[in-house]
């Protein structure tokens, strides 16, 4: 199969075994012509070595693949059933080689290796094929059964590749992402809440080191508008899940400490970005009072309204027009 007649020692021989993984790289490389192929070959070479032994799951974790990516691909009808395919190329010429001359162990680390230069060799092509393909089970999603969409799983796979490439999300300024667009007369918080959600509406696929600033914001904006009676507490309460979602989300990625970091950048961000647009006399704490304040069921407007109703002072409750305030207790 290979053009190296072997000597006595076979595989033992470093030299020839050098000259047996170039011919294998060579011969796997031969056997990839797109992209599409490429990717393939990779998910289902995972697939098949996540259920193998240590060495072979280590090395998928090594990869900095999603499970989502490539678990059950081994299922799934493809151009890698082929004679002579990437896949079957490794199966069933280079591996039984390896392991006939070195053993199941060795045999094993080296085929790893191989697998894990060609991807380094490749990287660009690689991504962009799983940023292809993530994008195209986000958008079908909803054809298929609900326990096999796995959008949020899909999603962190478009974040991961958009924003970072591998590296560790950084908070981005806000400042030069989303400029105000709102100047109505409810105010700053509901002018922040508006230009949020054009912002989300008009962008699909948010990365983590803009979305995670951007939630902070969020939040603090459904905070103020429910101090201001302008939201109610379920609509306050509706955004938890997916504040925290993302949250976790970020946190699959990094370490506790770097969580921790991350996310404290992201507030900051977040106060910068009000400051400079919105209310330059908002700080850290602040935010986090109002925060607490609608968490824990405070509202600035029910309580003045409760605080004149208890009034002793005749007529009180009525010269203040309540009922008025009353109206604009409306969801957004």
């Amino acid at each position: 199969m290979f053009g190296a007649l072997f000597g006595k020692k076979g595989l033992k021989n470093p030299n020839e075994l050098s000259k047996f993984i170039d011919e294998a790289y060579q011969g796997l490389d031969n056997r990839i012509h797109n992209q599409q192929q490429f990717y393939t070959f990779i998910m289902e070479d995972a697939d098949g070595a996540s259920q193998g032994n240590e060495i072979a799951k280590h090395h998928v974790e090594s990869l900095g693949l999603f499970n989502v990516e490539y678990d059950g691909a081994l299922h799934n009808d493809s151009i890698m059933d082929n004679d002579d395919s990437a896949l079957e190329y490794l199966n069933n010429v280079i591996s039984p080689s390896l392991i006939k001359d070195l053993g199941l162990e060795t045999a094993i680390i080296i085929r790893c290796d191989i697998v894990k230069k060609y991807i380094k060799d490749n990287q660009k092509t690689l991504d962009e094929a799983r940023l292809r393909h993530a994008r195209y089970m986000l958008n079908t999603a909803e054809d298929r059964h609900i326990r096999l969409r796995k959008t949020d799983e899909w999603i962190e796979v478009i974040n991961y590749l958009l924003s970072y490439g591998g590296k560790k999300p950084v908070a981005r300024d806000l400042s030069n992402v989303i400029p105000r667009n709102n100047w109505t007369e409810h105010g700053g918080y509901y002018d922040l809440y508006q230009d949020i959600s054009e912002y989300m509406a008009d962008n699909e696929e948010i990365p983590h080191d803009i979305m995670t600033p951007l939630n902070y914001a969020l939040r603090f904006s459904y905070a103020g508008l429910y101090a201001q009676g302008l939201c109610t507490k379920e609509v306050f309460d509706s955004f938890k899940n997916p504040f925290d979602t993302r949250i976790i989300m970020v946190g699959n990625m990094l370490s506790r400490e770097e969580q921790i970091k991350f996310q404290e950048d992201s507030l900051t961000q977040a106060v910068k970005w009000i400051n400079a647009l919105y209310d330059n006399k908002v700080e850290r704490h602040t935010t986090s009072l109002i925060v607490q304040a609608a968490q824990n069921d405070l509202c600035l407007k029910l309580a003045v309204i409760d605080a004149a109703k208890t009034s002793f002072v005749p007529g009180f409750f009525d010269s203040l027009n309540l009922e008025i305030m009353a109206l604009l207790q409306i969801e957004i």
